[in-house]
């Protein structure tokens, strides 16, 4: 499965977002197509969000991160006003990668769940 979710998010035509915590690392084949470690841009802290262009080597254009904090502090409210705060900014269709964002208390129903109602 991990290698499927992989795959559609490299071929994907759309933009992008993958919210991250801050013990996280970006994944390795977004980083070697790339060129370039963007674990050292991309701020991890909450409700940061940070685009990065791919300027060719992606089929997406960009990749926005949204900042969920230590993953042991989360909570369906911090999470939510994380997602509130891209939603405000973005308006087009993205893929949403939602598989690495839950925890031991969130699961990644709720994951997607918070993020669609923050566009409410």
């Amino acid at each position: 499965m991990k290698h499927s979710i992989l795959k559609n998010i490299m071929e994907s035509k759309k933009n992008v977002v993958c919210p991250i915590y801050e013990n996280q690392n970006i994944m390795e084949s977004i980083v070697e197509a790339l060129g370039y470690d963007i674990n050292k841009i991309v701020n991890k802290s909450l409700g940061e969000i940070t685009t990065i262009h791919t300027l060719g080597q992606c089929e997406f254009e960009k990749i926005t991160f949204i900042g969920l904090g230590k993953a042991e502090e989360i909570t369906t409210r911090k999470m939510r006003s994380a997602f509130e705060t891209f939603a405000k900014q973005n308006k087009e269709p993205k893929v949403f990668v939602a598989h690495k964002a839950g925890t031991d208390t969130i699961d990644v129903h709720k994951v997607v769940e918070l993020f669609t109602e923050s566009y409410d």
